[in-house]
């Protein structure tokens, strides 16, 4: 008994709830909600103004991966900055609802493109998240 009240006090003092419960996407990929996985998308080809060299050519590196035509390639990196400015600051006005509404608007255009849903689907694998989160 000593040790359970001791691992969650342990867990309160980190601010991490006891009774959260975590949702593995390598076992439940179908639990991880689609705007979860659109936005570490668009997270993962947003390369940022001041990004060092090294990062431009990773985000180069994972966008080939996708396989899209050229113009596709321009699409989904100008959605990727316009979710990150508007999530920056959204985040700024502590609207919590933002995540999910901005993943929806910019993932749009790109829902019956079937190599980006692959790699959604994929992103939803490596996905960990605390359930009721999105």
């Amino acid at each position: 008994m000593k040790k359970l009240f001791t691992a969650v006090a342990l867990l309160l003092a980190l601010g991490i709830p006891a009774s959260a419960k975590q949702i593995d996407g390598k076992v439940n990929p179908e639990l991880i909600p689609d705007s979860v996985a659109w936005r570490g998308l668009f997270w993962m080809v947003y390369a940022a103004p001041d990004a060092s060299d090294t990062q431009k050519a990773g985000v180069k590196a994972y966008i080939k991966t996708l396989n899209l035509y050229p113009e596709e390639v321009i699409t989904l990196m100008n959605a990727a900055a316009a979710f990150v400015a508007e999530f920056n600051k959204a985040a700024k006005n502590l609207d919590t609802k933002a995540p999910k509404r901005l993943a929806d608007k910019y993932a749009a255009p790109f829902l019956n493109n079937e190599r980006i849903a692959s790699h959604v689907q994929g992103i939803k694998r490596i996905t960990t998240m605390e359930e009721g989160e999105e």
